[in-house]
């Protein structure tokens, strides 16, 4: 079970690590958001209202925009919420990139910084996501339901998650982060995370992700994050 006194230190430094990393990050967020805006023509964040459950506390997390303004119809259901690629050609190049790397988070560091997240937590959903979920698939969502600690910029699905294993497999993880955390499986989440910005390899609903296949075959696979 995770330890109380563990979690007001998490929290504790949350907020001047966020901070430290924002200043750091400006330079690079001011150069993203001048060819977002470049790219797409239109200013280059959003903000997206999402929670851990439904009945949880909405929060408002910031990022970068990354697709064009498009007239599709989207009809979303649960084996789908985690596969948006009907999208991806409204995703100009340097956006691609942003996605594949997750540094279209990185305003995220706001909500850290006002303690509405943690750096590292499960992953906040769209309320949309989270009603289908619950419609479609109510046994999983009992456990979504039941989870007690902030949403995380990064976290255990984000780095171990699979969405060919659907809506069960983010539960799972989800509920696990939240039943075992420590400060060791933060620590582990967090250098894990390294490697899918640096490599871009960072998990997405809407940008298929290209890798060389065995025997030097070019493979195309679809990644979980929203």
């Amino acid at each position: 079970m995770k330890s109380v006194s563990y979690l007001s230190i998490k929290y504790m430094v949350d907020r001047p690590l966020a901070f430290f990393l924002f200043i750091l990050a400006v330079p690079f967020m001011l150069i993203f958001a001048v060819l977002v805006a470049l790219e797409l023509k239109t200013f280059p964040f959003i903000v997206q209202s999402r929670g851990l459950a439904l009945k949880s506390s909405r929060i408002k997390i910031y990022k970068f925009r990354t697709i064009k303004k498009h007239s599709i119809n989207i009809t979303v259901d649960v084996k789908s919420i985690f596969d948006k690629h009907f999208l991806e050609s409204y995703v100009p190049p340097f956006c691609r990139w942003l996605r594949r790397t997750g540094l279209d988070e990185l305003p995220q560091l706001l909500n850290v910084i006002s303690s509405e997240m943690s750096l590292v937590g499960p992953r906040p959903l769209t309320l949309t996501d989270l009603i289908f979920i619950k419609d479609k698939d109510s046994c999983s969502y009992e456990d979504v339901d039941k989870l007690t600690v902030k949403p995380g910029m990064t976290g255990f699905w984000q780095v171990k998650g699979s969405r060919w294993q659907g809506v069960a497999n983010i539960v799972w993880l989800q509920k696990f982060y939240n039943l075992n955390i420590t400060f060791l499986l933060d620590v582990k989440i967090f250098l894990s995370t390294l490697p899918l910005i640096f490599f871009r390899e960072h998990t997405d609903t809407i940008v298929v992700r290209e890798f060389g296949g065995r025997n030097g075959k070019l493979v195309r696979s679809f990644s979980p994050r929203q």
